[in-house]
């Protein structure tokens, strides 16, 4: 009971930070990208929220946002690495808060004992792996290209991030040597095998178990609060960003400027 009193204290805080700095670094910047390619409403933004923004259209939210076409261009492992670690992020937060929901805020049969568990097991760990390796070519990449990186990629926040990910198999880990009798181990394709060499050792897992979880907790809550604050934030506002600045109805504007220009 402590350490779920102690999780929601950490979760509260973090999220504040994260919503703090989310208005500051990405909200008052995708404003000021709508206002630098669209001049003519930059007032009635402010003033009137019932005037329609132009929107990217679904062409370029997908090349931009998801396939991330910008840095591919750039380079195919680059682009590979930074996919990765975007998707695997995104995918394994979208699997985690679904896992909060259903199980723990308003907990669910078929998430908790059924097939929606084994979902759920495999999904966090699928992403989890994707995640992790995505970092590891961003850290050795980086590592070795220090001075063309640093411009664009912190270290400090990729370690972290692998810190993160690292804690969470062993947390998952550590709790499958506790409770080895676990009927959906076999859906953690690395944690369950993981556990199973670990238990041969004569630690003290009903201690380490949950001190890893409060270890696992406590760097999550600390990189998500840090997201907005970071060099992380561009994966999330530069896609965005692009993509509005390359919309349909931002580029129809700025070739009407040329034109007049031009005459």
């Amino acid at each position: 009971m402590i350490k779920f009193t102690y999780f929601w204290i950490l979760i509260i805080f973090s999220m504040g930070l994260f919503f703090i700095g989310l208005y500051r670094n990405i909200v008052l910047k995708i404003v000021h990208i709508l206002w630098i390619n669209h001049p003519e409403m930059a007032g009635p933004v402010f003033r009137d929220t019932r005037i329609a923004l132009p929107m990217p259209d679904k062409k370029t939210i997908i090349q931009e946002v998801l396939l991330q076409n910008r840095i591919k261009n750039r380079s195919t492992f680059l682009w590979l690495r930074h996919v990765m670690i975007f998707l695997g992020f995104v995918s394994i937060f979208l699997f985690d808060q679904l896992y909060t929901l259903v199980v723990k805020l308003i907990p669910m049969g078929f998430f908790i004992e059924g097939g929606g568990r084994a979902f759920l097991k495999f999904g966090l760990e699928l992403s989890g792996t994707i995640l992790l390796i995505g970092l590891v070519l961003g850290f050795c990449h980086t590592y070795f290209n220090a001075k063309s990186e640093n411009r664009y990629v912190d270290i400090r926040l990729i370690v972290l991030l692998l810190v993160v990910v690292i804690t969470g198999f062993l947390t998952e880990t550590f709790r499958f040597v506790v409770e080895p009798n676990d009927a959906f181990m076999g859906y953690s394709f690395l944690a369950g095998p993981m556990s199973k060499l670990f238990a041969y050792l004569p630690l003290p897992w009903e201690v380490m178990a949950p001190g890893m979880w409060i270890i696992h907790a406590s760097v999550t809550a600390a990189f998500f609060a840090t997201i907005p604050y970071s060099k992380f934030v561009h994966i999330f506002a530069a896609p965005i960003g692009r993509s509005i600045a390359l919309s349909d109805d931002i580029g129809k504007l700025k070739r009407e400027n040329i034109s007049k220009g031009m005459f």
